[in-house]
């Protein structure tokens, strides 16, 4: 059981807990984060071979190479 620190009060809460004792702020769960980590990862995985085409297709670079 690990403990985290609350965004609005600072106290220490637990991991599992569902909302802060002190505040009553509710705690995200892991599979929130999780969420969130996936959709980035999913917008870098799209954008990088859009950067990497922009770079090695401008003027001056060989589209056959």
């Amino acid at each position: 059981m690990a403990l985290l620190t609350c965004g609005d009060c600072k106290n220490e809460i637990s991991d599992s807990a569902s909302t802060c004792p002190h505040c009553g702020r509710l705690v995200a769960s892991k599979t929130e984060k999780k969420a969130s980590m996936s959709a980035g990862l999913s917008i870098g995985i799209i954008l990088l071979p859009v950067v990497f085409a922009w770079f090695t297709l401008r003027s001056g670079y060989s589209r056959f190479a």
